[in-house]
């Protein structure tokens, strides 16, 4: 069952990607360069993610 809380987390999470990458669009970083932060961003909510759940 998924919880209210991390499904909100994760509308923010996307919110804030899709802000972050518009930002980024705007100070001409090249798409593999925001493609690289993207993943860097991903790694860390991951890491995130785990740390938070290990600590329920």
């Amino acid at each position: 069952m998924d919880n209210p809380k991390n499904d909100q987390l994760k509308r923010d999470i996307e919110e804030m990607r899709i802000d972050l990458e518009t930002q980024l669009k705007r100070r001409k970083f090249s798409n593999l360069k925001i493609i690289e932060i993207s993943q860097n961003l991903d790694d860390l909510i991951a890491e995130y993610m785990i740390k938070t759940n290990k600590t329920k």
